[in-house]
């Protein structure tokens, strides 16, 4: 029903009619169950990669003498995550079709296969998607999503990633060793009961976060991190982690 009255009763919406058959595709996909794990399965990633810094514009007033204001437009630099959300669409016809849509409504634009959706207010940032095979890629750096269209980059998805992701509804990856920096980057000044706690993170390695997502009456979250290596062994560098945790109290 919604390819037919696609077919035969879209064109007399005129400039609406673009959204009307995104519209009806949606309904279409959604009454189909198989279809809407073809557009998107379940399967998230989020992987943390490092600090940029971007510059934002905001707006300030200025006042004269008569305590008139006048808005004045400034821009700054802030430091923020980079991140790179990602899911596998192996039917990315609607979301294609809804990024196309936005791009001929001026919401947004496509440079070399990479959508641009540039601010709309003063706090917020732009926002860059990818298609790249069947992965739909969502990140606050156009750098990096260019050099993963171009291959000069490994997409976070690698062998291990894409593991990760497809066994997985939900899962977020971050490098521990980083996070101290990132931190000190960003202006975040930990109290002193992190301090040691911070500092320790740079013998740490990759560090994952994964759920199934609800499955029966329950909701369960697993993390996995690579521990420092010891002489001693993993097992008791963590027994000594809890124990000198345990005499701080």
């Amino acid at each position: 029903m919604p390819a037919y009255m696609a077919k035969y009763y879209s064109g007399l919406l005129g400039p609406q009619q673009d959204v009307v058959e995104w519209g009806l595709m949606a309904l279409e996909i959604a009454l189909d169950e198989k279809a809407v794990a073809q557009v998107m399965p379940g399967d998230h990633l989020v992987v943390v990669n490092g600090l940029r810094k971007f510059k934002k514009d905001y707006i300030d007033y200025t006042y004269d003498d008569d305590y008139n204001a006048t808005e004045v437009k400034k821009t700054k630099e802030e430091t923020l995550p980079v991140f790179i959300w990602m899911f596998t669409s192996k039917d990315q016809r609607l979301i294609k079709k809804g990024l196309d849509m936005a791009v001929s409504k001026q919401v947004g634009q496509v440079y070399d296969g990479i959508y641009a959706f540039s601010k709309q207010k003063a706090k917020d940032f732009p926002m860059y998607v990818l298609l790249k095979e069947d992965l739909v890629m969502v990140s606050n750096d156009s750098l990096s999503l260019n050099d993963i269209r171009q291959n000069k980059m490994n997409a976070p998805g690698n062998k291990d990633f894409v593991k990760l992701m497809k066994q997985n509804k939900m899962s977020a990856a971050i490098d521990l060793q980083k996070l101290p920096t990132m931190l000190k980057e960003m202006g975040v000044t930990p109290d002193k009961q992190w301090e040691t706690t911070l500092a320790q993170l740079n013998q740490y390695g990759s560090t994952a976060i994964t759920s199934k997502g609800v499955v029966g009456n329950r909701a369960e979250v697993e993390m996995s991190t690579r521990l420092p290596q010891t002489s001693d062994g993993a097992i008791s560098y963590l027994l000594d982690q809890i124990l000198a945790e345990l005499n701080k109290k």
